[in-house]
């Protein structure tokens, strides 16, 4: 959206269509979803089952899982 239409833009001209997003399946293993969110150079990625919105997985939550196990020694 351009700037100058910032104040009176709609959310859906900002949004992108489901179809068009890369997406994980929430079985899916952690290492594959951070592999795809650094192909797709995207931050977080739809946990799509059965065509429903399950989730949504962050690079944020991705380094705190490795901190974590690596606090724990995992």
């Amino acid at each position: 959206v351009e700037r100058a239409r910032w104040d009176r833009a709609r959310v859906a001209e900002a949004m992108r269509p489901l179809q068009a997003l890369a997406t994980v399946s929430p079985g899916a293993q952690v290492t594959d979803a951070l592999r795809l969110m650094s192909r797709e150079n995207v931050n977080q990625l739809p946990g799509l089952e059965n065509g429903h919105l399950d989730g949504i997985i962050t690079r944020g939550h991705v380094l705190q899982l490795i901190q974590t196990r690596a606090e724990l020694n995992l």
